[in-house]
């Protein structure tokens, strides 16, 4: 009888053991598998997987047109190729000044010092932040308006406003004024200070600035691929005025423009015919 028990003790032990040793090859064959799979789903180092999720997030932000624009523009050489599309919105001052007034700044940080820049040194410097490379001798009388960190006293952004006339140099036009209409181009605000309000607390200070010198027509074009820029400029408009289509290659330009804007041509040799010119009239804004 001991005998019959001593042997079916061992017996069990021998059963649990070959289960124990079947377990643990299942447990390794599972912890194989899922390295695979892991090497599957995920073949970059960590550090190239988080560049690849932070260019992907920075695309859905900006819209992927608009990233495919920015490479382009970096790989390719102004000289042998521009394009692009524009949405030309008419801004509503009015609602700007009143929406900007409603709103007070609880918070110090976001109480941002707004100005005018009038010397040449802070001409030059906000330039600079504002990446604005339109030629100076067709720009000499743009306003630029810069607005400043409050604690850091360092410029983060500003636009500037034509009040004659805009020249694209790098497309081939140029956009002409009535005296009563401004243009506001080349906007920026640095990374770190976006999404705090301080472009339209900037806008509502040069709506009144310009207003005051009887510029009532206030107009900004957006590149529809501009996702960001897009939701502000269409939440601060009256309406769109027209669009610009254009494209350069070398010398040779194509231009076409829809809605209240004419242009005196539309296929040209920018170097041999000079720009082309756009042009349209407050009282045809309005009446479309």
């Amino acid at each position: 009888m001991g005998a019959r028990v001593g042997a079916k003790g061992l017996a069990d032990s021998k059963t649990r053991a070959d289960v124990a040793l079947a377990f643990k090859r299942e447990v390794s064959c599972m912890l194989h598998r899922r390295q695979l799979l892991t090497c599957f789903i995920n073949p970059l180092p960590v550090t190239r997987y988080h560049v690849a999720m932070n260019l992907l997030k920075k695309v859905l932000q900006r819209g992927l047109l608009d990233t495919v624009q920015t490479i382009f523009n970096r790989v390719v050489p102004a000289s042998v190729c521009r394009w692009s599309c524009g949405v030309i919105y008419e801004l509503d001052a009015e609602f700007i000044s009143r929406k900007s007034a409603s709103k007070t700044d609880t918070d110090s940080e976001f109480k941002w010092r707004l100005l005018r820049v009038e010397t040449s040194e802070a001409v030059e410097h906000l330039r600079e932040v504002t990446h604005n490379s339109a030629p100076l001798a067709y720009s000499s009388n743009d306003v630029g308006y810069a607005v400043i960190a409050p604690k850091s006293n360092e410029t983060v952004g500003g636009f500037w406003a034509a009040v004659d006339a805009f020249m694209e140099a790098d497309l081939g036009f140029e956009l002409r004024f009535a005296n009563d209409q401004a243009w506001i181009y080349c906007a920026h605000i640095s990374k770190a200070h976006r999404g705090k309000g301080a472009y339209r607390k900037l806008l509502a200070y040069a709506v009144a600035d310009l207003t005051a010198q009887d510029r009532q027509a206030l107009f900004a074009m957006v590149e529809p691929w501009n996702l960001a820029s897009t939701r502000i400029h269409s939440q601060l408009s009256k309406r769109i005025v027209g669009r610009v289509k254009v494209v350069r290659l070398l010398s040779r330009v194509w231009l076409q423009t829809s809605g209240q804007l004419s242009t005196n041509k539309s296929w040209f040799n920018s170097q041999g015919d000079g720009p082309a010119t756009i042009t349209w009239t407050q009282d045809q804004a309005k009446s479309s």
